[in-house]
């Protein structure tokens, strides 16, 4: 059946192709298609050209027709090519196909090609079918298409009857995702941002506009597009994003530290960071002047310096300007006086400036580094020096220059034996290079010769006189001319020369006088002189200065010296030499005189030793060997006189115990000054400044003042210290920035000096030649064994039993000294000289009363001593009763005791306890009545022990155990306050510890105001209202009990007083008389007020019995003593102390209370 087809133009010019160059394109209006059947050809094509059919030429492939109309067509495609007759650029190519209407059908899947690319396909089914494609292809499935037409001829095998189909793959342009990940904003407008754009549903080779893409770095803030494409398919999207301006914030901390000495660049400055919003670490910084000059953190000179911080992006903070000071410029201002004819030139110094005084002068013609600030007596010169400032800072003072005004004529001596050579050499003017000053002898030339010798000088004026053998007295003059042009000095120095029959015999002698103080020393004559000359060697006259230190004037008769010293301390300033020359035998004795001038010094502790020091050896074959405390290493400082000559006995050291050592031969290199950085004792860091090693020792005594003292030892070793401490290394610092550490070693010394003494009595004087200070022992040296004193029997503690049964022999304690021999032995009983004695036979007894005895004992011809302690109680004890008692805080109660259970009369009151060193209570005694007035002061427990005796001995004790306490009634209460004290020691309290407020001990958050009523009259106070603490210093050397009053104030409006009790014991130490260790926090040690005072002291405890229940030697408060013997605690009760200061200090002894 022939199927005719009118089909759209469209459908069937595919593809059709325009030319250019045609202003009038071919249109066709329509293509008529008639199919044909199988094995037949009756198809037609009819083309419908617009305008006409006149107008254009057909051209038919395969050859059809050469019209518009194709008849007796087989099934086929066919292409036919039109041109429009009078334009040939204007072509039309069109494809039409006629199909076999019976042929066979299909199924068609397409898949659309991506964007440009040739990956679509087509696929037909049934597959049992022929296929034949237009591009070649022969399966029912074709791929690898681009987007167009396609035309397939399907043929069934079996009848050979064919169908052509046109199938059109069309293009998908939506297959690519583009979006875009933003990594990093830009911060403070830099190019710092970061994205990636990320493409999904392509084939994953792409390209990017702008590229590279797809990572972008270094973005500025603004807006982005970013078009991609598809390198395979040609497929094509695009994305937008935004980069942010992000803004950093952070916080700066400066503390900038000034410049410690004016001029330098020792200026720093600490910073920190705290990072704030998009801050990034780690920062950097620049650090720059106002005038744009870089700076490190750790050397900044004076000014204004901005600091900037970036952060690890480069994003900066806002500027940060700071100061660094300086202090005010060095200003010395120098008068000078010339030298003249009658007087040496002077320099007076007037400094400002720097960081202040004191001040410290170095001159560079004198020794040491601690000089005086104004010079006398000068040479003519030029005079320089370094001056150190309270904080070490040096400062160069340039050279000033004494001018001479007076050409000087001076006569000196020399004094030399036959056949020696001697020398003299003419003091240079100070501060001269070398070769400024020329010498020549008066006369002409450098050499010369007399009768008794020759001579000759050298370019640095020193004279060389060689003796001939013709002794006598001023036998040469030989003069100098000193000339230095530069300073306009011409002077003339005449050598007198003495001569002696043989060398002359020479003495040392060293001597000290304290500032401003002046002293006569005299050397020894030969007994052997008959005529004597006087003279100063090597200086004019019988007079002269030595620099700042002082003047002297020798004796013309006994060569003594009388020395007048300045304000100006030294040791060994100068050498004297005075020539005593005697003329008839012409021999002489030259003196030298070694003066030392000395600070004030306190010697009240520097040489410390006991008035007597006992000496005692068995078979010590007429030596005795005794310790004298003294340090070993410290004896060469020490000048002793025993009975009246010098000591010759010989040392060794004794005692031997670990101190510290540092080992500092070498300091840190760059000079100083030298700052100690840190040196730690006990874990707490000290610093300080110093000059020389000898300042170093000063600063460590200064830091830590031990009781060993810390001593320089040999070269560059430092020795002291305290075993209790622990002590770290020295840490120092020079000038010049380099820093060493010096580590301490113990080591075992020997803490005293074993002297030989012959036995007997001996005066010795030890002087400390460094500082003056001078002490006077006796020594009292034994060499025999001594009997024992008595021959009662001892108990476990080494004290006496007494079994005696009553008290009238108890009375009595008999000795092993002979009656005959009593005026040979001096007795003491607890420290006083005792003469009450009685007689035990043939032997002395002694008459004692009741209590504790410190009995010594000493021969006076054999020199034994012997200590005896016991303790002795006589009185007869009839009864006892404790009495429990309730005393208000701030109130007081009345007591009055049952006197029914002694007979009358009674005779007397006492507290056996002697408590009076307690705080919880305060009492006085009513004797008439035998009443107890008790006042209670601070909240807590105590104890009073009254003991009522009459005149037969009998007594009653009764034990009051006393309670202070506030009842919860009380609202409001200020509890009276009694604390103690030393003389000159401050003290601190809290005064509200006891009072109660809104019914609450020590609540101090309840008041709403503390008022003093009064003030002290032995101190003065502050008062710290955050912690309720009063600090009270006494006024220096006041003693007594002082009291002021205070006020307080809670919120309900409620008001009350107190009183506050200060007891400044007027004695070195103050020994509390009780203590209750039962672990409540007050009280449970033995605490002896100032004990730290007297480091060497002893310390012992006995019961009322005598024996020794407690003993420690270097007692401290640290370690005070809680009522134990052998780690187990005491019985409650009375006990005994007796207390040894230690050197001369003295003793303290009295009764002590354990109560728990």
């Amino acid at each position: 059946m022939n199927i005719k087809h009118i089909l759209p133009f469209l459908a069937l010019l595919l593809p059709f192709t325009a030319r250019t160059q045609c202003s009038n394109p071919i249109v066709l209006d329509g293509v008529t298609v008639s199919n044909t059947q199988c094995g037949s050809s009756t198809g037609t094509i009819i083309i419908n050209p617009g305008g006409g059919l006149g107008l254009y030429n057909f051209e038919w492939t395969p050859p059809a027709s050469n019209s518009n109309v194709a008849i007796n067509l087989a099934a086929g495609t066919y292409n036919v090519h039109i041109v429009r007759a009078n334009n040939p650029n204007c072509i039309l190519d069109t494809v039409v196909v006629v199909n076999n209407s019976n042929g066979p059908q299909v199924q068609v899947t397409i898949s659309p090609a991506q964007c440009l690319a040739s990956n679509g396909s087509i696929s037909l089914t049934p597959t049992n079918l022929l296929f034949n494609w237009s591009n070649g292809g022969s399966g029912s499935t074709v791929t690898g298409l681009a987007s167009k037409n396609y035309y397939v001829t399907v043929t069934n095998p079996n009848t050979g009857c064919y169908s052509i189909f046109k199938y059109f793959v069309p293009r998908n342009l939506n297959s690519l995702a583009v979006n875009t990940l933003v990594q990093d904003n830009a911060k403070c407008s830099m190019n710092n941002g970061k994205a990636q754009v990320v493409v999904t549903g392509g084939s994953g080779q792409y390209s990017y506009n702008p590229g590279p893409g797809p990572q972008y770095n270094n973005l500025a803030p603004g807006n982005y597009t970013v078009q991609v494409s598809d390198n395979a398919t040609g497929c094509f999207g695009s994305t937008n994003f935004t980069i942010q301006n992000l803004q950093i914030s952070g916080t700066v901390n400066i503390t900038p530290h000034n410049v410690r000495c004016s001029g330098q660049t020792t200026g720093t400055v600490e910073f920190s960071v705290t990072p704030g919003q998009n801050f990034e670490l780690p920062y950097v910084f620049t650090l720059k002047d106002q005038g744009g000059t870089s700076y490190s953190p750790g050397s900044l000179p004076a000014g204004t310096f901005t600091l900037q911080i970036a952060d690890a992006d480069g994003c900066t903070l806002p500027p940060q300007n700071f100061s660094i000071n300086e202090p005010p410029a060095f200003n010395p201002q120098v008068q000078v006086s010339p030298e003249t004819c009658v007087a040496g030139g002077q320099i007076s110094l007037s400094i400002t400036g720097g960081n202040g005084a004191p001040y410290i002068v170095n001159w560079a013609d004198l020794p040491g580094d601690d000089n005086p600030e104004d010079r006398t007596n000068l040479r003519a010169g030029r005079y320089s020096a370094v001056v150190f400032d309270s904080l070490f800072c040096t400062y160069s003072i340039d050279t000033v220059l004494v001018a001479p005004n007076c050409n000087n004529l001076t006569n000196v001596h020399m004094v030399l034996g036959v056949n020696t050579t001697d020398f003299y050499c003419v003091p240079q003017p100070v501060g001269l290079a070398p070769g400024a000053t020329t010498f020549s002898i008066l006369g002409g030339g450098l050499n010369g010769s007399s009768a008794y010798g020759s001579w000759s000088l050298n370019s640095s004026g020193c004279l060389a006189y060689l003796a001939g053998s013709n002794p006598g007295f001023g036998l040469d003059t030989i003069c100098i001319i000193s000339m230095a042009p530069q300073i306009g000095l011409k002077d003339t120095t005449c050598v007198i020369v003495s001569i002696t029959q043989q060398q002359p015999s020479k003495q040392s002698v060293f001597f000290s006088v304290l500032v401003n103080k002046s002293t006569t020393t005299c050397g020894s004559i030969p007994l052997s002189f008959t005529s004597t000359h006087i003279l100063q060697l090597g200086r004019p006259g019988l007079s002269g200065t030595s620099d700042t230190y002082g003047s002297y004037i020798i004796d013309n008769v006994s060569a003594c010296l009388d020395f007048f010293a300045n304000n100006a301390p030294g040791f060994n300033v100068d050498e004297i030499r005075v020539a005593v020359f005697d003329t008839l035998a012409n021999k002489c004795h030259i003196i030298s005189y070694f003066p030392s001038v000395l600070p004030q010094n306190d010697c009240s502790s520097a040489v410390d030793l006991a008035d007597t020091l006992h000496f005692i050896t068995t078979g010590c074959n007429g030596v005795a060997l005794g310790c004298v405390p003294i340090p070993y290493d410290d004896i060469v400082n020490y000048t002793i006189i025993d009975n009246g000559a010098l000591y010759a006995g010989g040392y060794t050291g004794c005692a031997p115990d670990s101190i510290m050592s540092y080992n500092v031969t070498v300091l840190p290199t760059g000079g100083g000054p030298y700052e100690l950085t840190e040196w730690k004792i006990n874990g707490q860091a000290h610093t300080g400044n110093f000059l020389t090693f000898n300042g170093l020792v000063d600063l460590m005594n200064l830091i830590d003042p031990s009781a060993n003292g810390w001593k320089a030892q040999g070269v560059g070793f430092i020795r002291g210290g305290h075993l209790a401490n622990t002590y770290g290394p020295l840490k120092i610092k020079s000038a010049g920035g380099n820093s060493s550490v010096y580590s301490p070693s113990s080591l075992l010394v020997p803490l005293g000096t074993e002297m030989r003494f012959t036995p007997g009595f001996h005066k010795v004087v030890f002087r400390n030649v460094q500082t003056a200070c001078s002490d006077t022992v006796t020594v009292d040296a034994v060499c025999f064994d001594c009997a024992p004193i008595h021959s009662y029997p001892l108990d476990a503690f080494g004290g006496v039993k007494w079994n005696a049964a009553t008290c009238n022999s108890d009375t009595v304690f008999c000795t092993n000294i002979l009656n005959v021999e009593l005026g040979q032995h001096i007795v003491t009983d607890n420290g006083d000289l005792f003469i009450n004695f009685n007689l035990c036979g043939n032997f002395v007894g002694m008459n004692l009363d009741t209590g504790l005895h410190q009995l010594h004992f000493r021969n006076t011809i054999t020199t034994c001593e012997w200590n005896v302690r016991f303790y002795l109680e006589c009185k007869n004890v009839l009864n006892e009763q404790t009495i429990p008692v309730s005393v208000p805080l701030g109130g007081t109660v009345n007591i009055c005791l049952d006197t029914s259970f002694v007979d009358s009369p009674i005779t007397s009151m006492t507290n056996i306890c002697e408590d009076e060193g307690s705080d919880i209570i305060g009492y006085s005694f009513n004797t008439p009545e035998w009443c107890v007035q008790i006042t209670g002061q601070n909240l807590g427990l105590d104890t009073l022990c009254v003991q009522l005796c009459n005149d037969l001995g009998e007594c009653a004790d009764y034990i009051l155990l006393i309670n202070v306490s506030g009842t919860p009634s009380d609202s409001l209460l200020a509890g009276p306050d009694a604390v103690f004290n030393i003389k000159n020691e401050s003290l601190d309290f809290n005064i509200i510890a006891n009072d109660i407020v809104g019914g609450i001990v020590g609540n101090l958050g309840g008041l709403t105001e503390v008022k003093f009523l009064s003030n002290p009259t032995l101190g003065t106070f502050t008062f710290n209202a955050s912690n309720g603490t009063v600090s009270y210093t006494p006024e220096q050397g006041e003693c007594g009990v002082d009291s002021f009053s205070y006020r307080i104030t809670d919120d309900m409006g409620q008001q009350s007083i107190a009183t506050i009790k200060v007891t400044i014991s007027c004695d070195k130490i103050l020994v509390f008389k009780g203590i209750s260790p039962n672990g409540d926090g007050r009280n449970d040690t033995w605490h002896i007020l100032g004990i730290e005072q007297f480091p060497d002291n002893t310390v012992q405890v006995f019961n009322r019995w005598g024996n020794l229940v407690f003993e420690q030697k270097y007692y401290t408060n640290a370690t005070a003593w809680g009522g134990q013997w052998n780690e187990k605690d005491l019985p409650d009760g009375t006990y005994f102390y007796l207390i040894e200061l230690g050197g001369n200090a003295g003793k303290l002894s009295g009764w002590l209370q354990i109560l728990r």
